[in-house]
């Protein structure tokens, strides 16, 4: 998957969130975490000099993926495609 379908599937996952049944509170963090994930694409320093900041964005999308699974496949099923292409990328 190239980058430009990962952008594609964030704003698709952007959609999804817009539609969902959440608290604004979990709906913004959903928005920051999509944010803190194009900026890792956007960004020319490579995954192991980022440290912490990708290792957050992988916990925060684990655990999103845990709560929302079982009520919105679909939300999840893009979400886990994008972080598995981010990983095969080195992002």
């Amino acid at each position: 998957m190239s980058k430009e379908q990962v952008y594609k599937d964030l704003s698709s996952l952007l959609n999804e969130i817009d539609g969902l049944p959440l608290e604004e509170a979990e709906r913004r963090r959903l928005h920051g975490m999509i944010s803190d994930i194009e900026q890792h694409l956007d960004s020319d320093v490579q995954a192991d000099t980022e440290g912490v900041g990708e290792l957050d964005i992988g916990d925060t999308v684990d655990e999103m993926v845990a709560r929302l699974e079982a009520d919105h496949p679909a939300f999840t099923g893009i979400l886990r495609r994008i972080m598995n292409t981010l990983g095969s990328m080195g992002v």
